[in-house]
C-alpha cells in the first residue's frame, strides 16, 4: 500500500504549486488525555505532534518489554527531533484560549518535556531542530548521553505533520516537490519528493539492561557539510559536495572501527532531486565501492513514504530495522 495519496486531504486549498498528495499519520483527532496525565483543556490546545509523540513513546517502551511506571524517577533522557511545526502559529491566531494553555500545548520544547513529565523521568529532556537531520541528531544526543553515563536509557524520536498548504508551497519553491506524490529516488524520471508525515520513537538502552534487542547502535556522528565554494542560490542549501560527503562517511567508519566494504546496504537520503541524488551516489561510490566482492544495495525510505522532514532520519532506521530494504515503490531506471 502506498501511504502517499490524495485521500483525507488536510486542507481545502487548490494551488498549481501545491501537491495534494501527502503521506498521512492516522488518528490525529484521537487521544487518551487522562492516561497521559494531560488536562482536558490542554489536550484540546496541544500541537498534534505532541499528542502523537506521547502515544508512540508508550508503544516503544511497551515494545521493549518495560512497564512505563518502572521508569519513574530514573535517569531516562528524552530527545525529540522536529524541524518545523505547521500549527504552532495557527493555534495562537485561531484558537485563543482564556485558560492560557496555548503556550504549553504548542511550544516545541514540550514535545520532549511532556514525555518526561508523563514518565516522571529525571534525565535530560530536549527538542532538537536541525531540519531533516533533526531525528538523527536526537539519536546522537541520546546515544552519547547513555555512553557518558548521563542516562540509563533514552527515548529518541522524530516528528513531522503536513497540516498547512502554505508550508508545502514554500517547500516547493525552495526545492523540487513531486506533484504526483511519487518520490523517485535515484530514478531517471526523478522530479522531487512528496511531503509526508511521520511520528517515530526508538527506546535506547545498554544491551546488558535490555529485555529485547532489535538492533545495536554502533556509532552516531553528525557534522555540518558546507556547500561548494562559489556556489550560491536557494538550491545549494540542499546540495552536498560528493567529496565532502565521502570524507565525512569515511571518518564515520574510521571512528566506528568498521570497514565500509562489509556493509551490505546503505539507507541513503534520496531526495529525488537529480543533482543531489547524483552527488550522493558519487559519495557512496567513493566510500563503499572500492574492491567490493558483492554488490552494494542502496535505497531510500523517501521512495516509500515521501519526505518526512524532521522525522526522516529515524524513519529510514525504522525501514532498515523492519528489513524492508528491497521495497521501493517508485524506482524504474537508474538516473
Amino acid at each position: 500500500i502506498n501511504p502517499v495519496n490524495q485521500e483525507n486531504r488536510r486542507w481545502k486549498y487548490d494551488h498549481p504549486e501545491v501537491s495534494q498528495h501527502t503521506g498521512k499519520v492516522p488518528g490525529l483527532n484521537l487521544f487518551d488525555a487522562q492516561f497521559f496525565k494531560v488536562h482536558y483543556r490542554l489536550s484540546h490546545n496541544m500541537e498534534p505532534m505532541a499528542r502523537k509523540l506521547l502515544e508512540k513513546a508508550f508503544e516503544a517502551i511497551y515494545d521493549a518489554g518495560i512497564c512505563p511506571e518502572e521508569l519513574s524517577g530514573k535517569k531516562v533522557g528524552v530527545y525529540i527531533g522536529n524541524g518545523n511545526s505547521e500549527t504552532e502559529k495557527a493555534i495562537f491566531d485561531v484558537n485563543l484560549s482564556k485558560s492560557g494553555v496555548g503556550l504549553t500545548g504548542c511550544c516545541r520544547a514540550m514535545y520532549a518535556n511532556r514525555i518526561s513529565y508523563w514518565l516522571n523521568a529525571k534525565g535530560p529532556s530536549l527538542t532538537v531542530d536541525e531540519l531533516c537531520c533533526s531525528s538523527t541528531k536526537a539519536l546522537e544526543q541520546g546515544y552519547l548521553a547513555i555512553k557518558r553515563g548521563e542516562c540509563e536509557a533514552a527515548i529518541v524520536g522524530g516528528s513531522s505533520l503536513c497540516l498547512h498548504p502554505q508550508a508545502t508551497l514554500h517547500y516547493g519553491r525552495t526545492t523540487k516537490i513531486s506533484m504526483d506524490g511519487k518520490t523517485k529516488s535515484f530514478d531517471s524520471e526523478a522530479a522531487g519528493s512528496a511531503k509526508s508525515e511521520a511520528i517515530n520513537i526508538l527506546f535506547l538502552q545498554k544491551a546488558e539492561n535490555a529485555l529485547r534487542i532489535y538492533a545495536d547502535v554502533v556509532h552516531v556522528k553528525s557534522e555540518f557539510i558546507s556547500v561548494p565554494q562559489g556556489k550560491t542560490g536557494p538550491m545549494y542549501g540542499f546540495y552536498r559536495d560528493p567529496e565532502n560527503m565521502a570524507n565525512f562517511i569515511t571518518k564515520f567508519y574510521e571512528e566506528a572501527g568498521i570497514s565500509p566494504n562489509v556493509v551490505e546496504y546503505v539507507e541513503a537520503f534520496g531526495s529525488a532531486e537529480p543533482k543531489a541524488d547524483k552527488a550522493e551516489l558519487e559519495a557512496i561510490d567513493k566510500v563503499y565501492c572500492k574492491n567490493r566482492s558483492q554488490p552494494l544495495l542502496v535505497g531510500s525510505v523517501m521512495s516509500n513514504i515521501g519526505y518526512s522532514e524532521g522525522a526522516s532520519g529515524i524513519a529510514g532506521i525504522t525501514k532498515v530495522k523492519q528489513y524492508a530494504v528491497n521495497d521501493s515503490f517508485c524506482y524504474t531506471k537508474l538516473s
